[in-house]
């Protein structure tokens, strides 16, 4: 049972207010007194901040004043902290973030020297390297590229002869992450296969979504992969031009 025999809101500047509680004189002294025990005053302050939380959690409390009668008992200054366990009052206001997407990346490709072969009737192999470089898709769009390698047939220098198509394979390449928060490199497929053919072969392939970011591209000591058959190598000096290319899409 609150100890109020009633209360008065009086409103002042700034949307404050300040809550009046009154108390009967004979209540006071019969009941407050002797019930509450030596510290009336300080018990009454805290009853009173216990009624305007309960009554008036929403009020804009300035002062909260307790009377008995004309005397004034009590006068607690009211704060928000004080009459609420939690804030009621918040503001929002709206921000925005201007993004602009870059470029894709492709590092520039070197190709080594095939070892030099002495040709002795039987299928043989030579071998040379592919240089590391970087690829990268900073567009923010997430539609996914390819890397695709394709070699032009080898001619044998002075003459229009070239090595039949397949003749040159290259191996799957390894994928690196430059920075960590790139796509996942799941999201990169990688493949192996001839590149002396009319498409070439994708050696790298990023899914939708995927390959966001920046990569290091590798290949292994004998990336490139010449068979050379009996019935079609002859002696002299083979060229050949690689190519790679970045295509949007997987």
């Amino acid at each position: 049972m609150s100890i109020f025999s009633h209360q008065e809101i009086r409103h002042e500047e700034n949307d404050y207010s300040t809550l009046i509680l009154y108390i009967n004189p004979r209540d006071f002294m019969v009941e407050f007194a002797n019930e509450l025990g030596i510290e009336p005053k300080n018990e009454i302050s805290t009853q009173a901040i216990k009624h305007a939380k309960k009554h008036f959690p929403d009020l804009k409390l300035k002062t909260i004043k307790v009377m008995v009668g004309s005397l004034v008992l009590s006068s607690v200054i009211a704060s928000p902290l004080m009459l609420t366990d939690r804030a009621h009052a918040s503001t929002t206001d709206d921000t925005r973030a201007e993004v602009t997407g870059g470029t894709y990346e492709l590092g520039t490709l070197t190709v080594g020297t095939f070892t030099a072969v002495v040709l002795d009737g039987k299928t043989q192999n030579t071998f040379s390297t592919i240089n590391a470089f970087p690829v990268g898709d900073a567009t923010g769009t997430g539609g996914g590229w390819n890397v695709v390698l394709k070699a032009s047939p080898f001619t044998l220098e002075g003459t229009e002869h070239t090595l039949p198509e397949g003749s040159l394979t290259v191996s799957a390449p390894t994928v690196e992450k430059v920075d960590e928060g790139s796509s996942s490199l799941e999201t990169i497929t990688r493949s192996s296969g001839p590149i002396d053919t009319a498409e070439g072969i994708k050696v790298l392939s990023a899914a939708d979504g995927g390959g966001m970011g920046s990569y290091n591209v590798s290949f292994d000591d004998k990336a490139l992969d010449l068979t050379l058959l009996p019935r079609d190598a002859r002696s002299g000096t083979y060229t050949s031009t690689i190519t790679a290319t970045l295509n949007v899409g997987p």
